[in-house]
C-alpha cells in the first residue's frame, strides 16, 4: 500500500493553516533538515525543542543550526565515563560520532528550560503527562 503524504517547509506550512505558534517542538528523523526550513520561526519564535538523533553527523549539523539562532543544547554526551546529562559546547562536536554519542537533544532560548534532564522524550506526545515544561529542582 502506497500512502501520499505533503511535505512543505515549516515556516511555510504553520503560515498557510493558520496554526497557532508551537512552543515545543518534537524532531525526529530529517532533523537538520527541518530546521533549516523553519528559519522565521527559530529567529522570531524560538519556540522549546526535542530532538531525537540518529546520527552524529546529523546531530554536529542540528548543532550548529541551533546555535546560529542563538539556542542553547543540552543532552547526554557520550564520554569515557557514563552518558552525562549538560550544555553541549562547540568542544563536544568531535565527541559526536555515531547515533549512541547524542541520542536526544533539547534545546532553547531559556538555559532555566534545560536543566532538568529529559527523562522520558515521549512527554510531548503524552496528553496528560503534566507540564511539559521541565523545572529546575
Amino acid at each position: 500500500m502506497i500512502e501520499k503524504v505533503s511535505v512543505g517547509r515549516l515556516d511555510t506550512v504553520i503560515r498557510d493553516r493558520g496554526l497557532s505558534l508551537p512552543d515545543v517542538i518534537k524532531l525526529e528523523g530529517a532533523e537538520a533538515l527541518a530546521l533549516k526550513e523553519a528559519h522565521n520561526l527559530l529567529q522570531q519564535q524560538k519556540p522549546r525543542l526535542v530532538i531525537e538523533l540518529h546520527s552524529g553527523p546529523v546531530g554536529a549539523e542540528v548543532l550548529e543550526i541551533l546555535w546560529m539562532y542563538g539556542y542553547r543544547c543540552f543532552g547526554y554526551v557520550a564520554s569515557a565515563a557514563m552518558p552525562e546529562y549538560r550544555e553541549i559546547i562547540a568542544s563536544d562536536i568531535g565527541k559526536i560520532r555515531d547515533e549512541y554519542s547524542l541520542k536526544y537533544m533539547a534545546a532553547s532560548i531559556q538555559e532555566k528550560d534545560l536543566l532538568v534532564p529529559i527523562r522520558d522524550p515521549e512527554w510531548i506526545a503524552k496528553p496528560g503527562a503534566g507540564n511539559p515544561r521541565p523545572r529546575a529542582s
